[in-house]
């Protein structure tokens, strides 16, 4: 099982009109790499429940390992195919228009283990699985005027140099790697 802690769940938070009751619609796909960054095999998660504190659950199947993996979890975007390495899927994966999508990477330095007696997930895998922070590809601005400002009206927001494509994920083709942000 997968938590999700997907942003902007409230419908007065919502870009494009989208309503939050659907994100369990959301196509959810897994891909795996080793820990080389190479490729290992990739899983579609199918929606459980939505908790009352906002975690979106999953299920899906892996494959059991002791070595290192890392999960791209993708919310909303779906490769069209899986290349050797994860730099190779993020540099080739963009969406265009009002598509929202999710990402997040999550590094499971033990792999994907299993508890030998319960057959179920490790307790530090699954650990690793729950409140995943989803990133969304889009940023919100929020503006609040202070009480005490008497003379202070927001007249318009300016976008410059919008393009009509975006990454999934933050990567950086330049220096193959992905942002990481707190």
């Amino acid at each position: 099982n997968i938590g999700l802690d997907i942003p902007e769940m409230s419908p007065l938070t919502r870009a494009f009109g989208d309503d939050p009751l659907t994100v369990g619609y959301l196509p959810l796909h897994i891909v795996v790499f080793d820990g080389d960054g190479m490729y290992v095999e990739r899983t579609t998660g199918e929606f459980l429940s939505k908790s009352p504190d906002d975690q979106v659950n999953f299920r899906c199947t892996l494959t059991s390992s002791s070595s290192k993996r890392n999960l791209h979890i993708l919310a909303n975007a779906t490769p069209e195919n899986y290349p050797g390495t994860g730099y190779d899927l993020f540099n080739a994966l963009a969406v265009q228009g009002t598509q929202d999508a999710y990402w997040q990477k999550v590094t499971l330095d033990e792999g994907i283990r299993i508890d030998e007696n319960t057959g179920n997930l490790s307790p530090v895998t699954a650990a690793q699985l729950t409140r995943i922070p989803m990133i969304r590809n889009y940023s919100k601005v929020t503006a609040k005027k202070a009480s005490t400002v008497n003379n202070f009206t927001i007249t318009g927001l300016t976008v410059v140099n919008t393009l009509n494509k975006g990454t999934v994920a933050p990567y950086n083709a330049a220096v193959l790697n992905f942002v990481m942000y707190m």
